[in-house]
């Protein structure tokens, strides 16, 4: 299987680094710090020729590094389920992800 130009890349990573510029490290699925992989908000599996790009993606815990608060493995857990689902509605956070920059 191929590697997904999403996932891998200079394009990729540079778009990785600002995204956590823009966002910082919360986590915008659980609210809680310490985010370390970015989530894309239209799922690659959807769409995979959408363009790499720093604000189609938000901070989530993984995989790799889970919450360290709630234990989620928050982008692992939504899979490619609309973010409006994934996302408990228990959590409020101090920031309007879906605001735009």
């Amino acid at each position: 299987m191929a590697v997904s130009r999403h996932r891998a890349g200079r394009p990729y990573r540079t778009a990785r680094k600002q995204m956590f510029r823009i966002y910082g490290d919360i986590c915008h699925l659980c609210g809680h710090e310490g985010a370390g992989e970015a989530d894309h908000l239209v799922p690659i599996s959807i769409d995979s020729e959408q363009p790499i790009d720093p604000h189609a993606m938000r901070p989530a815990h993984g995989a790799n590094a889970p919450c360290p608060v709630c234990g989620r493995k928050c982008n692992t857990s939504r899979g490619n389920r609309p973010v409006t689902i994934a996302r408990p509605t228990r959590v409020a956070t101090s920031r309007d992800w879906y605001a735009g920059p």
